[in-house]
């Protein structure tokens, strides 16, 4: 059958309209996707830039700041009385905070276990540079520091804490104002206080000691409170090898006493002299000497000063054969060095002298003291096997003495200042060479413990007797000299 032609006329105008409705569905979906893609890059290329932005703004404010900081300083530390820095145009904003952080500075048992005293303690204030997405930039303590949006920061330019040489120099500087400011800042940077003395000072420890140097007993503790806490803690861990924690908002680190340097009152027997910091990567040019006041006379004297740490062992070992009569002292006085680093031999060096006809040794009849420089650059010990005088349990390290051998050449005469290198034995060396060159191997630090007698050749009094020891200090845990003061800027933003 043939259908007619009015119904495919009808089919074909219908398809047509099928297809139109289509057509115009998949324009409509394209230009929706269309709109919907250029919304997207539109939003992310907003993002981006923004994010470009902010970081541009941050890298930007942190060079200023640290031009800032150099400003700050010369005004804070003396070369001028005012100064300005201008941080340009920024979409954040800025602020004067003088609440913002603390210092404190306190001496841990400074005259023996708990006794702890406060040097210092203050607020730092700060300069700070906020965006709009958390970030940060400040200048703080002489340094400039920086946060992201987690909270971790990180230090830009250094703090003003200068430690070398086991000496500490703090010039702390305040910032006072309470200023806020944005777009294109202006600072003006205008002195307040200036080089007020903290430490050393004429303030005084409870005990009445005065703060002053150097600093022979405890600890320094620094602590900083601060939003900057962490760069602060990873600041004092690059300066020095103190102990250093983090807790918190506030970072510290701890300092060690160098021990005592220059003059001491003698140790009763068993008892010692600490020794701190010294110097063992040379010769710690030390001054060292013993002034010994007879309990009763000098004849039969056997005195030593020594250390055992572990496998090092070293004794200064003196040996008086004589009375004073008739107000002269005409025996003689043996010093000998015994020093090991290792168990079955050891380094001796030994001499006897005449007190009269050598700087090492003196005696005072009239005062009964006995005298010895340990550093004497004129009085000469052989390099030779240890002769004990008396019984070896007159000796601190008698029995090592008497049972282990002597090295036939030195091992250990390795130091810059060790000119002449290793020695063999009966060769003679300065007393002053030897001293130097054991003390630096034993450093940095020990403990040099007294032995007298035993018996009747207890011929000394402690209890009236010291010495003075002198050294180069190093290390970057100790302290021997601390030197604080406090300096103040008041900053306004315009």
């Amino acid at each position: 059958m043939i259908a007619p032609e009015g119904g495919n006329r009808c089919r074909n105008q219908s398809s047509r309209r099928e297809r139109g409705q289509a057509e115009t569905l998949s324009i409509v979906l394209l230009l929706g996707l269309v709109v919907t893609g250029t919304t997207v890059v539109v939003a992310v290329g907003s993002v981006a830039i923004s994010d470009t932005q902010s970081r541009s703004d941050i890298e930007r404010v942190s060079n200023a700041m640290t031009l800032f900081d150099s400003h700050s300083s010369t005004v804070a530390l003396g070369e001028s009385s005012v100064r300005t820095a201008r941080f340009g145009q920024s979409s954040g904003s800025f602020r004067v905070d003088d609440t913002a952080g603390e210092i404190t500075i306190v001496h841990r048992n400074y005259d023996g276990p708990g006794t702890d005293h406060t040097l210092y303690q203050s607020s730092l204030g700060s300069v700070v540079y906020e965006t709009r997405d958390g970030e940060s930039v400040a200048y703080q303590g002489g340094g400039v520091w920086r946060t992201n949006d987690r909270g971790n920061s990180v230090m830009v330019s250094p703090p003003e804490f200068h430690f070398r040489d086991s000496t500490l120099t703090l010039p702390i500087i305040r910032v006072t104002g309470s200023d806020g400011a944005s777009g294109s800042v202006k600072a003006t940077i205008q002195e307040s206080v200036r080089g007020e003395h903290v430490y050393p000072s004429a303030a005084t420890y409870p005990d009445g000691q005065s703060f002053a140097n150097p600093i022979q007993e405890g600890e320094v503790a620094i602590q900083v409170q601060s939003e900057y806490a962490e760069g602060w803690a990873k600041y004092f861990e690059t300066r020095t090898d103190g102990t250093v924690t983090l807790s918190g908002d506030t970072a510290e680190v701890v300092l060690e006493s160098a021990g005592a340097v220059g003059a001491f009152s003698m140790p009763a027997e068993g008892n010692g002299v600490d020794v701190r910091a010294m110097k063992d990567s040379d010769h710690p040019n030390a001054d060292f000497t013993v002034t010994l006041v007879n309990d009763g006379h000098f004849n039969n004297m056997h005195w030593s000063l020594y250390a055992d740490e572990g496998s090092e062992k070293i004794e200064f070992h003196v040996y008086a054969d004589k009375k004073c009569k008739a107000g002269s002292y005409d025996g003689r006085v043996d010093l000998s060095i015994f020093y090991s680093d290792e168990s079955g031999s050891y380094e001796g060096w030994q001499a006897d002298f005449n007190p009269s006809s050598t700087a090492a040794v003196d005696v005072d009849c009239s005062a009964g003291e006995m005298t010895i420089d340990f550093t004497s650059t004129s009085s000469q010990l052989a390099y030779k096997s240890i002769d004990i005088t008396g019984s070896d349990n007159k000796w601190k390290f008698g029995n090592e003495i008497g049972a282990w051998s002597h090295r036939s050449e030195t091992t250990t005469f390795s130091h810059p200042s060790d000119t002449a290198g290793q020695h063999t034995t009966g060769e003679t060396v300065s007393l002053d060479v030897i001293t130097n060159h054991y003390l630096a191997s034993m450093g940095p630090e020990f403990d040099m413990k007294v032995s007298d007698g035993p018996g009747g050749s207890s011929r000394v009094d402690e209890d009236a007797s010291y010495g003075n020891l002198d050294y180069d200090t190093s290390g970057s845990r100790y302290i021997t000299f601390l030197h604080v003061t406090e300096n103040e800027v008041r900053i306004e933003l315009d």
